[in-house]
C-alpha cells in the first residue's frame, strides 16, 4: 500500500517561498556601456556617500550607490522585495575615473551599476542630463573630491549645449532638448544651473515599441521648506516616475501622452505625496 506523502513546516515554507518568487514579475533591465567620469565623496545629515558620474553615449548620469548590494543574495532580494537603500549609502566604492562600467535604469527609479569585476551596486539616480559634444570628448580620470552643498534655484534656462530647444505646447515657457538615437528617444527639460547643482532633473527616457516610443518621465525637484529650526528652513528632495507614450515623432513635432496629476491636486512637500490620483494627459512639443 502506498504511504501518503507528508510535508514538514519547513518544506511547505520553502515551496511557498519559491512559488512566490515564480509568481512575481521580474524587472526588465536594459544595460548600456558607460565610462566613469568622476567620483565625489560627500555627506548629508552625518551620513557619508559617493556620487559617481557616468557618461553613457550622449547622456550623463550621477548616481549614489547603496550599501551592501554586491552579493548575488543581496541583488536577488533587492530585485524581489525592493528593500534597497534602507541600509544607507555605500561608504566605499571599488571604482576609478575612466573605468568602463555597465549601467541600467530600473522601472522603480533606481539604477544598477555593473563594474565587470563580479560586483555591482544598486544606486539612487541623483541627476541625468544630455551632453554637449565638447563634454563627450572630455572624459578625464579625476581623484575623489568632497561635494559642496549648493542652493536651490528657481525655474530658468541653463547654458546652451548647441542643441535645438523644443517648446512644450502646454506651457511654452518650458524648454526641452531631445535626442533620437536608433530605437531610443531621450528628452531633458532645461533647468537653471542652481537647480541642476542640487540634483534636480526632469527627463523622458523611451524606447520604440510597436510603432511608438514607450518609457518613463523621471522628475526630481528640491523644495525649500520653512521650519522652526535656527536656520528657519530645510531642503526636501522629491522624485516621481511617470509613464510616457509618444505616438508622433518628426523633425519638428513630438506628440503623445504622459501621466500626471489633475490641476486641483495638491502636493504635501514634506512627504512628497499628492492628494489626487494620477491621470493621462496629452503632451506635445514643437521645435
Amino acid at each position: 500500500m502506498q504511504t501518503p506523502a507528508t510535508f514538514s513546516a519547513a518544506g511547505v515554507s520553502v515551496l511557498f517561498f519559491f512559488g512566490l518568487c515564480a509568481s512575481l514579475p521580474a524587472q526588465q533591465v536594459s544595460w548600456e556601456t558607460g565610462t566613469v567620469v568622476a567620483i565625489e565623496k560627500g555627506s548629508r545629515a552625518g551620513e557619508s556617500y559617493f556620487d559617481v558620474t557616468v557618461d553613457v553615449a550622449d547622456k550623463r548620469y550621477v548616481i549614489r550607490p547603496y550599501r551592501d548590494n554586491g552579493s548575488a543574495f543581496g541583488n536577488f532580494l533587492g530585485d524581489l522585495f525592493k528593500p534597497v537603500g534602507v541600509a544607507g549609502y555605500a561608504n566605499s566604492v571599488n571604482l576609478r575615473a575612466g573605468q568602463t562600467v555597465g549601467l541600467a535604469l530600473l522601472s522603480d527609479g533606481r539604477a544598477k551599476l555593473d563594474t565587470g569585476r563580479g560586483r555591482g551596486y544598486f544606486a539612487e539616480v541623483v541627476s541625468q542630463s544630455l551632453l554637449s559634444q565638447p563634454e563627450r570628448n572630455a572624459v578625464q580620470p579625476a581623484p575623489a573630491t568632497t561635494a559642496q552643498p549648493a542652493a536651490a534655484a528657481t525655474e530658468g534656462s541653463n547654458a546652451s549645449t548647441g542643441q535645438p530647444v523644443w517648446k512644450l505646447v502646454q506651457n511654452p515657457n518650458v524648454g526641452w532638448r531631445f535626442k533620437v538615437t536608433g530605437q531610443f528617444l531621450y528628452g531633458e527639460r532645461i533647468l537653471p544651473e542652481g537647480a541642476r547643482k542640487v540634483g534636480d532633473f526632469d527627463t523622458v527616457d523611451t524606447k520604440e515599441q510597436s510603432g511608438k516610443f514607450v518609457g518613463t518621465q523621471r522628475v526630481h525637484i528640491t523644495y525649500r521648506i520653512s521650519d522652526a529650526s535656527p536656520q528657519g528652513f530645510y531642503y526636501k528632495a522629491c522624485q516621481w516616475n511617470f509613464a510616457v507614450e509618444l505616438t508622433w515623432v518628426t523633425d519638428d513635432r513630438i506628440e503623445g501622452r504622459w501621466e500626471g496629476y489633475p490641476p486641483q491636486a495638491t502636493l504635501d512637500r514634506p512627504t512628497c505625496t499628492w492628494s489626487g490620483e494620477r491621470i493621462w494627459e496629452d503632451v506635445s512639443w514643437i521645435k
